[in-house]
């Protein structure tokens, strides 16, 4: 058997290279012959570009380059991308026949509406024959998008009916996709779940002077920064933030890291603060003591992912954000997270989602 997965591989986000890489190094471990399909749409390649562009005047064009060299050297040394790159769907039709499964997702490929994928049917497996090639998704998502223009119903209402089996990562997902398809729609954990004891061994040891508080943000509003800064003053904590943000209260920015270097900072954090989904996942999945800083466009999945962990009291709400220097507001900043709760609820999702991939390659 010959699998291929379609996602977005060639960012510079590390959420989208890592899910990627976690979904093809799954189906790798169990023996099967899985390649990530190169497929590079030039709207998303241009989506990049223009927003590295944007941010020169917040960090150099050389540490741009240096992400971007980075980022390509993760994906091209820890996966097996296809033998041929492609930017236009109609050229996978030329060899697509190759493939006995095709796997889309993880990711935000099906929200339709961002200004970096928009509506690419491609993402929706339209170019494949499905009498010679099954389809499947696997924890795709349709991000922020709540709800869909009629004309996109319609065009997405012919596509869903030729997938073997329909997987989504997110229970807004699953509403939108059970409004235009009555087969059955599985919620799946995001892949980078399903290696979780993996990242030990792939990321390196690292020499630490000092305890620090992670940053994982592209943004801070005041309330965030003067919390941060207590929290790092009372703990006598270092600040450092990777991303593409520079904050005055960071003691030390990371604007390059590759993927492991990312991993290694949030492994050795005492504290982690992030906007992000997968910054969040991998708070949890290293077991850190984590608070999740609001944001529109990325609390649908967050929030779905939290509440299904039960950890939504995790989200920073306005009524906290401030602190006041007294040991009853610090401890409730420090307060743990009880991951002996987390895990027998997260276990079971992933043996779930694992069952849900079994029965895609029978």
């Amino acid at each position: 058997m010959k699998v291929g997965i379609l996602t977005l591989h060639n960012t510079t986000n590390y959420g989208a290279t890592l899910q990627a890489y976690a979904l093809w190094h799954y189906l790798n471990g169990l023996g099967i012959n899985v390649e990530v399909i190169d497929y590079r749409p030039r709207k998303v390649i241009e989506a990049y570009r223009r927003h590295l562009f944007e941010l020169k005047r917040r960090k150099p064009i050389l540490r741009n380059a240096i992400l971007w060299t980075k980022m390509k050297w993760f994906v091209n040394k820890h996966l097996k991308l296809s033998s041929r790159t492609v930017y236009d769907q109609e050229i996978m039709k030329q060899f697509i026949d190759d493939y006995d499964v095709v796997i889309c997702g993880s990711d935000e490929i099906w929200n339709i509406y961002s200004p970096i994928i928009g509506f690419d049917s491609a993402f929706f497996l339209d170019f494949i024959d499905k009498t010679k090639t099954k389809k499947s998704s696997y924890a795709a998502s349709f991000g922020f998008t709540s709800s869909l223009k009629q004309d996109d119903i319609q065009s997405i209402s012919k596509f869903l009916p030729e997938f073997s089996y329909i997987s989504v990562r997110d229970s807004n997902s699953k509403k939108i996709v059970s409004e235009i398809y009555d087969g059955p729609i599985s919620k799946v954990l995001d892949p980078t779940f399903l290696i979780q004891e993996h990242y030990h061994s792939l990321i390196k040891p690292i020499n630490l002077t000092r305890r620090y508080i992670l940053i994982y943000s592209n943004r801070l509003n005041n309330h965030h920064s003067k919390m941060i800064s207590y929290l790092a003053k009372k703990l006598d904590l270092y600040v450092i933030s990777v991303g593409v943000s520079r904050f005055k209260i960071a003691n030390k920015t990371i604007i390059d890291a590759d993927p492991i270097e990312w991993l290694n900072l949030f492994k050795n954090a005492d504290f982690i603060f992030t906007e992000f989904y997968h910054g969040t996942i991998f708070s949890i999945i290293f077991k850190k003591q984590f608070w999740v800083l609001p944001h529109k466009d990325k609390q649908t999945k967050i929030n779905d992912l939290l509440i299904d962990l039960k950890l939504e009291k995790r989200i920073l709400n306005i009524e906290n954000l401030v602190p006041q220097e007294s040991a009853e507001e610090l401890e409730s900043l420090l307060e743990q997270v009880n991951y002996s709760l987390v895990f027998p609820n997260l276990n079971q999702r992933l043996e779930q989602s694992t069952q849900f991939l079994s029965n895609v390659l029978q």
